[in-house]
């Protein structure tokens, strides 16, 4: 394992507006997202808690982004009802350079998901990544 080095003046201070991004919002009266994660290679994702679609709109609102829809692949945990990522992915003038994410679950549409369609899902993601 390498050691960690510091970031440069210019992420670090791309860094420090990312998270200023944030905090501007909630002072704003947004919710505060539940995770997030300022990558070093220039993502911010903004997650929040499931079925929470109403949220991700307003902070993608405030942030100028497109208007979030969901993805298209269903997804199912063990036992878990099946759900779908909510999401909003983009740049925006304020972070030049970056990619800004903002994502919820949200119940797949159709409650009664097969296993085999969500295998067909898994399997078309394992190749598509090959």
């Amino acid at each position: 394992m390498q050691p960690q080095t510091l970031p440069d003046q210019q992420e670090a201070a791309d860094r420090t507006e990312a998270f200023r991004l944030i905090t501007d919002g909630v002072a704003l009266g947004l919710p505060i997202p539940q995770s997030l994660h300022a990558y070093h290679f220039h993502a911010l994702c903004l997650g929040f808690y499931d079925e929470a679609p109403d949220t991700v709109d307003q902070w993608a609102a405030h942030l100028g982004m497109p208007q979030p829809a969901r993805r298209t692949h269903i997804h199912r945990l063990d036992g878990d009802e099946p759900y779908q990522v909510y999401v909003s992915r983009d740049r925006i003038a304020r972070l030049p350079g970056w990619v800004i994410e903002v994502s919820c679950h949200v119940p797949a549409p159709d409650a009664e998901v097969t296993a085999a369609q969500v295998l067909a899902t898994a399997s078309a993601l394992d190749g598509a990544a090959r």
